[in-house]
């Protein structure tokens, strides 16, 4: 049962006073925090929130409708019994509470598809694979008791609500956390888990994990460099939040209920959900002379044609156009300086002589390529870092297109770097598949729904399933 209540009194009072009543009741095991209080009873836990408001002290209670209900009598007592303000203890059936109401959780601050935060309605997020499902989890600020940087088990840096920070630089650049990572006495070239731990206000489930590497990678690849800097980033994110979350003026706010939270459609779902659809058009609605097997066939009977539609079909990758192009052009080479057919005459010597000695010059001269168009600066560096991106982990084609867009890249630049990175889309399905079932169990049907969700194609998806024996 979750119940919110407005009540009049101190807000200190009703601190103290509930540990009073609590206690009367035989709870155990109450501790108590900055804006709340948890105990058990019988095994059942109890969880009171405070948060004030003009002049008015908000409370949200979760636990059974027993425990609620023995505790709205026993402080009603307590206060009753004291020289206090008589308190009046009224159901609150107005404002964001309502069951009707629904808040869009729309992110600000994005870390990969890991972790979210939402500025304005002062809510974080955690997005995770679990049991071949991909769950997502929303907190206030001050929900964060404390975290730290994780690699290999052991704490790199560590922080919370109040506390400073320990272990590192984090507000330095990527040398200075890596430079808290291997500063410890026995160095190691390897790292198998890089994650950051947060402990949360939440008996049921106080731990939440953000992972970042979850397997053997060395630390001089690029891969763990990228890791490294984002975690660097997801912990800035974090600091900045406990910061906030230790402001007066957040204690003073009215929090929005968590229950009523819904992710954006216009940030979150609804991007991942147009990638997936874009997908399907790809494979379902696309013009059949610009379908693979098509581009193939032509390949084979009539190269010239297929050759041109091969460079126009994003499927191939690059490494597939230029060795394909090579041999074409060798292809066209020989048959330029090698004529299919030897004239023969049989008419005088001097005819003879004549086609004997007429010049196999014939070819025309090999065409002249048309210059390659100017780089810009601006695609040079999208090629960059998707290249640093997929060094750290697999993408989808539209996936790495609307990573980049998210760094801030035109959606020029972000589609060229996605056409001339150079990735088998196939082999980053592939990829991706691998890392999930590293990190949690999924069905045949559930890893393809989530290589669809993160944007491959139906036939990539496949492709990735199969690849690990699913």
């Amino acid at each position: 049962m979750n119940q919110r209540l407005t009540v009049k009194g101190n807000l200190d009072d009703w601190m103290e006073n509930s540990v009073t009543a609590l206690e009367g009741l035989g709870f155990t095991e109450i501790r108590k925090f900055a804006d709340g209080i948890t105990t058990k009873a019988n095994g059942a836990t109890l969880s009171i929130r405070f948060s004030k408001s003009d002049d008015k002290i908000n409370l949200e209670l979760s636990g059974s409708d027993n425990l609620v209900q023995t505790y709205r009598d026993a402080v009603t007592k307590v206060f009753n019994g004291k020289p206090v303000e008589r308190t009046s203890i009224e159901e609150n059936s107005s404002g964001p509470n309502n069951e009707s109401e629904k808040i869009e959780f729309i992110a600000t601050s994005r870390v990969y598809n890991k972790f979210e935060v939402d500025e304005n309605h002062k809510l974080w997020l955690v997005r995770v694979a679990s049991n071949g499902k991909l769950i997502q989890s929303i907190y206030h600020y001050d929900d964060i008791v404390s975290y730290e940087l994780m690699e290999d088990g052991e704490s790199v840096v560590s922080g919370g609500v109040g506390r400073a920070v320990a272990g590192g630089i984090l507000f330095g650049g990527v040398g200075a956390i890596v430079g808290g990572v291997t500063g410890k006495k026995k160095q190691k070239d390897f790292c198998r888990a890089l994650q950051i731990k947060v402990t949360v206000r939440d008996l049921n489930k106080p731990v939440v994990y953000i992972p970042f590497i979850s397997g053997k990678t060395k630390k001089s690849s690029s891969k763990y460099k990228e890791a490294i800097n984002q975690a660097q980033r997801c912990l800035s994110l974090i600091e900045i939040i406990c910061k906030e979350a230790d402001s007066p003026q957040y204690q003073s706010e009215e929090k929005v209920p968590i229950k009523n939270v819904q992710v954006g459609k216009s940030q979150v779902n609804a991007s991942n959900k147009s990638s997936v659809c874009t997908s399907d058009v790809a494979i379902s609605d696309v013009k059949w002379y610009k379908k693979t097997w098509f581009t193939v066939v032509m390949l084979i009977f009539f190269w010239p044609v297929g050759l041109v539609l091969m460079w126009a079909n994003k499927k191939f990758n690059m490494v597939a156009r230029v060795i394909i192009s090579v041999i074409c052009g060798f292809i066209l080479i020989g048959m330029i300086t090698n004529p299919t057919s030897t004239k023969t005459t049989t008419t005088t010597s001097s005819t003879t002589q004549t086609t004997a000695s007429q010049p196999s010059a014939t070819a025309a001269p090999t065409p002249t390529p048309e210059p390659t168009p100017e780089i810009t600066t601006s695609q040079k560096n999208a090629l960059r870092s998707a290249k640093s991106y997929l060094g750290y982990t697999a993408f989808s084609y539209s996936g790495l297109i609307s990573q980049l867009e998210y760094e801030k890249y035109s959606s020029e630049d972000a589609t060229y770097a996605a056409d001339n990175c150079g990735a088998d889309w196939n082999e980053q399905a592939a990829k991706a598949a691998k890392q999930y079932l590293d990190y949690t169990s999924f069905s045949r049907e559930g890893l393809i729904d989530q290589l669809l969700y993160e944007g491959y194609t139906e036939e990539q998806a496949e492709y990735g399933v199969n690849s690990v024996g699913l």
